[in-house]
């Protein structure tokens, strides 16, 4: 099939970023693989525009939104038609595919009256969906098209994109794919009445024994003795039967492999897939593949620590008691320290965030220099750097080891997920984003969209 077409909706505040738009175009249309749609478009305004923007989302590909300065017209309920569109887009197209590129440059502020729901809008999305920050335009251009190209290589909507009518497979090509599926389902068949047959047999031979067992006619000794043997025989063709039947019912389970792992490998244990991050000492430490859950870290806004959230009590009780006996005893009890949160907005003032004493837990959470160990030691991106604002609210290690971290929910869409560190404050926990950055700061620890990838030492010599 040919080159596929992908049409892009872009967003942002109209007036303040005019030239940053065209800009974008120009770079999407000259890519030639993209349709960019904006609100350039559009001739009605309010509501009236908003439900046109909607339909034009709908059949759109990728959603981005540069967010700048501005917080952008209000709708009658108090949020900016920019937000509304941003939430529309995450609705329908889902957060994989929506794009979020806010500035980082101080000029670009420059709405006072609608500060904090700017601030509040920029960190939902940020934390939400794939975000990277841009200084100048020249650079946003950049940034949306290396966005863009990664989204398409990685198939991130294999299923959409426009494509010429006479690239579409043709009725022969979809009756020869049909012909290959009813050929396989005609040897699963036959492999079905063949283990059937095989089944009858054996009934016969049961029946026949048991006429055996009625004709003879010996000594009550001779007879009982024999009629134990038979017994047994009969038992042991009923579980031949039964495992024929199980065969022909359920699928064929592949054998489990045997415990020698290597850093790097995928590992199925208990009911979950695992990612080896270390080998040492005839003991491996596992990760969880993917996040198994979404859980808030304590349920409830308040001061806490690893050793005392919620959260360390599921993993270690609920969680912990879900695998068989003889899976609990290869995991390992890890004697864990927690570390205090010493990053902050510049190496002389550091957060100091007490990360609480230290524990023995069967399962836990990565931490901070846990993440930095196994997934590179990646610099945080603002020690050099004026932070965004007085708050210093987006400090994060964005680094070359940022796709590594990236992993996906249950649904299959990627999915920020919990580090036991602290954040900046004691009533919040660091994390990772979905774009794989390592939040420092961290989130509210009650917050329940965090996702849990527990982690556990694994003996390998049980």
């Amino acid at each position: 099939m040919g080159e596929k077409r992908y049409q892009v909706f872009i967003s942002s505040t109209y007036e303040d970023l005019k030239e940053e738009r065209l800009q974008v175009i120009n770079a999407l249309l000259e890519a030639g693989k993209f349709f960019p749609v904006s609100m350039e478009a559009f001739v009605a305004d309010g509501d009236e525009q908003f439900e046109c923007i909607k339909k034009y989302i709908d059949v759109s590909d990728y959603y981005i939104v540069i967010i700048a300065g501005r917080y952008g017209s209000p709708a009658p309920d108090g949020k900016s038609y920019t937000e509304k569109e941003y939430d529309y887009a995450c609705e329908k197209l889902g957060k994989k595919r929506v794009l979020v590129f806010p500035s980082k440059n101080d000029t670009y502020y420059n709405d006072p009256e609608n500060a904090e729901k700017l601030r509040a809008f920029r960190k939902r999305a940020t934390n939400n969906c794939v975000a990277a920050f841009w200084p100048d335009v020249g650079k946003l251009v950049l940034k949306i098209i290396n966005a863009l190209n990664k989204a398409v290589e990685n198939e991130q909507r294999p299923d959409a994109s426009w494509v010429r009518a006479s690239e579409l497979p043709t009725d022969s090509a979809i009756a020869q794919e049909l012909a290959k599926a009813n050929d396989s389902l005609r040897k699963l068949e036959q492999q079905r009445t063949e283990l059937l047959h095989e089944r009858d047999g054996l009934n016969v031979s049961l029946t026949k024994a048991k006429q055996t067992l009625g004709d003879r006619d010996k000594t009550c000794a001779q007879l009982l003795a024999e009629k134990q043997a038979l017994e047994g025989e009969i038992t042991a063709l009923r579980e031949q039967i039964a495992a024929m039947e199980r065969h022909v019912a359920a699928p064929i389970v592949a054998p489990k492999p045997k415990l020698t792992l290597t850093k790097g490998q995928d590992f199925r244990f208990g009911d979950y897939d695992w990612s080896v991050l270390a080998v040492e000492e005839g003991k491996a430490l596992l990760l969880a593949k993917n996040v198994i859950e979404q859980r808030a870290y304590n349920n409830s806004l308040t001061a806490t620590t690893w050793e005392e959230c919620t959260l360390r009590k599921y993993l270690n009780g609920a969680f912990y008691n879900g695998f068989s006996g003889e899976d609990q005893k290869r995991i390992l009890v890890a004697h864990n320290k927690n570390f205090n949160n010493t990053y902050g907005v510049n190496e002389k003032t550091p957060f100091n965030t007490k990360g609480g004493e230290p524990t023995d837990d069967k399962v836990f959470l990565l931490s901070l220099s846990a993440v930095r160990k196994y997934f590179g030691e990646g610099k945080p991106s603002k020690w050099d750097e004026k932070p965004l604002n007085s708050n210093g609210d987006f400090l994060w290690i964005d680094d070359d080891y940022n796709k590594a971290r990236v992993c996906s929910d249950l649904k299959g869409e990627q999915s920020w997920w919990w580090l036991r560190s602290p954040g900046d404050t004691p009533d919040g926990a660091a994390g990772v984003s979905y774009g794989g950055n390592v939040r420092l700061n961290g989130d509210d620890v009650n917050d329940s969209s965090g996702g849990v990838r527990p982690a556990l030492w694994l003996n390998l010599e049980v």
